[in-house]
């Protein structure tokens, strides 16, 4: 098929798929009119050579350049075939066209269509990342000024500590409001320009000025502090003027607003209706509301993280054993180490089963995608539990941390021992799991305690069962795992 008859078949798969008239016009108006002309910019010139016909006489440069203006390029680029659009391609366009979102639209039209075998998976860089990058390009041999210290810093993170992408940008965050607030306020641009005085103004500016709690305070101390003392490490420095610079960081703090076992319920079984209610309505809201009911049924009855959730694949799930294996968040050697999250029988299952029914994306193994086919963010999941929080009446305060503690505090209540809920909840330390047993919903709550010193340890697959018994539950699903 040539690059013409996919753009004409893009109306009706827009209309198939109840977009609006107005985002219709749009992709179509894109497709029609600039895309042709992206694809024509980002085709590698060897490319060109595949295809010569009147391309023939192009050598070398940049070959829009050398074109005849009577040469009807547009035309040309309609009817190439669609598999000139390989993936190198495809990113280049992603990163560079202005139309993003109607770009994509029809790259996944084409894949669902089945008109391209190549997968195509895109994912926009974000801000920070593209400026980071832009920091590490032409580094001195010696840094001199903050931003060139900055880049040696972030370079060595990079290469040498193993450092997360969520860590990363923490201390870039951290340290370019630092720096930015030097330059502004202060006028210093020079790491030989920095005192213990100025960064202690800083700080007081953010305490006492922005509001900032003290965790946010102890964290901008320990990101300057690794700073400087890297470049004193690699002798940049002659001595470290913030090797005194101390900041208290406050014992772990827990949620103060835990939902109660009742409210949990509530809230499973609003989104179970919703999802109920939309069987006879469009593939469009059954899906997302079928995808939301299972995400939320598993931070309910499972206490996965929300950076776990979202980095789910289907590989991960086991329904013959009835569990799914997370890894816990971070870089360190614990963090790599698997664990097993069991499913509770009934709901959770179901759900899963009914969402993996209706999810026909075949072009990635994360389990849980937007309506565009992409994986979810942690803010799209945010917004989720924020949308059925408030519709079932709820504390708008509760986040999927929150929740994430609520189930804890039920597993308390059944009268887990402190060791096997260490291992559920994925805790590195067993002083952050005890901390969970000083919950002010425990406060009255009767606790059975006969296990909490017995020799034996129950099976995690013994807690999660029956933490949730709703009256209207949809019978078990069998045979869910030839969905995977």
């Amino acid at each position: 098929m040539i690059i013409l008859e996919a753009i004409k078949g893009i109306k009706q798969y827009l209309s198939r798929n109840e977009y609006s008239k107005s985002s219709q016009d749009k992709i179509y108006r894109y497709c029609r009119n600039q895309l042709t002309g992206d694809i024509f910019r980002e085709l590698p010139f060897k490319n060109i050579f595949d295809y010569q016909g009147p391309l023939s006489f192009l050598t070398m440069g940049n070959y829009l350049d050398h074109f005849p203006q009577e040469f009807k390029w547009d035309e040309y680029v309609k009817n190439l075939p669609l598999n000139i659009l390989e993936q190198k391609v495809v990113r280049k366009l992603w990163e560079n066209s202005p139309g993003g979102s109607s770009l994509h639209c029809f790259l996944l039209y084409l894949q669902k269509e089945g008109l391209i075998a190549t997968p195509l998976i895109l994912k926009a860089k974000p801000k920070w990342k593209k400026e980071v990058e832009k920091l590490l390009q032409n580094l001195p041999e010696s840094p001199k000024t903050l931003k060139e210290g900055l880049g040696y810093y972030l370079s060595y993170l990079i290469d040498y500590n193993n450092i997360t992408d969520r860590g990363l940008q923490s201390k870039y965050t951290q340290l370019k409001a630092i720096i930015n607030w030097l330059n502004e306020n202060r006028n210093i641009i020079y790491l030989k320009e920095i005192t213990l005085e100025l960064v202690q103004e800083f700080l007081d500016y953010r305490q006492y000025e922005r509001g900032n709690n003290p965790t946010t305070i102890y964290h901008a101390v320990s990101a300057i502090k690794g700073m400087f003392q890297f470049l004193c490490d690699r002798k940049h420095l002659r001595e470290n003027p913030l090797a005194s610079l101390i900041a208290k960081r406050n014992n772990t703090k827990l949620p103060e607003n835990v939902p109660s076992p009742k409210e949990m319920e509530k809230l499973l079984q609003v989104v179970y209706q919703e999802a109920e209610n939309c069987k006879e309505k469009s593939h469009y809201k059954l899906f997302l509301t079928t995808r939301n009911w299972a995400i939320l049924q598993l931070i309910c009855t499972t206490g996965i993280r929300l950076t776990e959730l979202c980095q789910l694949t289907l590989n991960q799930i086991d329904y013959y054993q009835g569990y799914i294996k997370v890894k816990g968040k971070g870089n360190s050697s614990y963090a790599k180490k698997e664990r097993k999250l069991f499913l509770e029988e009934g709901q959770t299952v179901d759900a899963l089963s009914e969402y993996l029914k209706l999810r026909i994306c075949k072009h990635t193994d994360i389990l849980f995608l937007s309506n565009r086919g992409l994986s979810l963010r942690t803010t799209d999941v945010y917004k989720v539990v924020k949308k059925y929080v408030v519709k079932a009446g709820l504390n708008k305060k509760y986040s999927p941390h929150k929740l994430r503690a609520g189930f804890a505090s039920m597993l308390i209540i059944k009268g887990i021992d402190p060791l096997t809920l260490k291992e559920i909840m994925g805790h590195k330390s067993l002083t952050t799991t005890l901390n969970f047993f000083s919950f002010p919903i425990l406060l009255g709550a009767s606790i059975t305690t006969e296990c909490f010193f017995s020799k034996t340890v129950m099976s995690s697959t013994s807690w999660v069962s029956g933490l949730f018994t709703p009256s209207n539950r949809l019978p078990s699903i069998k045979n869910h795992h030839n969905y995977v």
